[in-house]
């Protein structure tokens, strides 16, 4: 249960320094395209907001899973209710975004 509790906890870590690093690279952070500090801290705010709310959705999904079939249920619960529970989770975070993040490219982003 540990191993899946850090690894959604890990996932919306990485989710959330892409996006703070996206907020924070260039000059967007200095105010040199007009965004200012404030907005950053804003939105770095909002998407640390929704990640814990993400987490403490999916995770005791997860659990349960664990708990009453093994790791075969909690794939299960990932492969079907995963992508529900973050629409719902995204749907309650004004201006925020929800999407999977991996070091890897998936298939169908090598279209060009």
């Amino acid at each position: 249960m540990r191993v899946v509790k850090a690894a959604v906890a890990g996932s919306v870590v990485l989710g959330l320094a892409g996006f703070v690093g996206g907020c924070s690279e260039g000059e967007g952070a200095s105010g040199g395209d007009g965004v200012s500090g404030a907005a950053v801290e804003a939105a770095e705010a909002r998407a640390a907001e929704a990640a814990q709310d993400l987490v403490g959705t999916l995770l005791p999904e997860l659990q349960g899973a664990m708990e009453s079939g093994g790791v075969a249920a909690a794939i299960g619960v990932c492969a079907e209710r995963a992508q529900e529970l973050t629409a719902e989770v995204q749907g309650r975070h004004e201006g925020v975004r929800i999407r999977r993040t991996a070091l890897r490219v998936q298939p169908g982003q090598c279209a060009g």
